[in-house]
């Protein structure tokens, strides 16, 4: 008896009050604000030799994957853009990568 009152309750008990919440999701500035953060100390840190050096290289695969989901989401590639292209554009242009 006790075990058909157990599957009475289980039954009639909606399935989001068994299962835990799901964890929050980090909203998508947060690791772009990390990402674009890390690029930005990379060339303040950098010297030109080793920005020149690393130039014709290939970039490593989770830099691919991070350009990937940039291109497939414009809104978030604006905003990284706009973080560090005024870095980056002024590190290329002291160390004469650009004209």
């Amino acid at each position: 008896m006790k075990v058909l009152v157990a599957i009475a309750v289980i039954a009639t008990t909606p399935a989001t009050a068994q299962m835990p919440p799901p964890p929050p999701e980090l909203p998508p500035e947060g690791p772009l604000d990390m990402i674009a953060g890390i690029v930005i100390q990379k060339y303040k840190t950098s010297s030109c030799e080793d920005l020149k050096a690393k130039k014709g290289e290939p970039p490593p695969e989770i830099i691919g994957a991070a350009v990937a989901f940039l291109k497939g989401n414009p809104s978030l590639k604006v905003k990284f853009i706009n973080k560090v292209a005024a870095p980056v554009a002024n590190k290329m242009f002291d160390c004469g990568m650009i004209p």
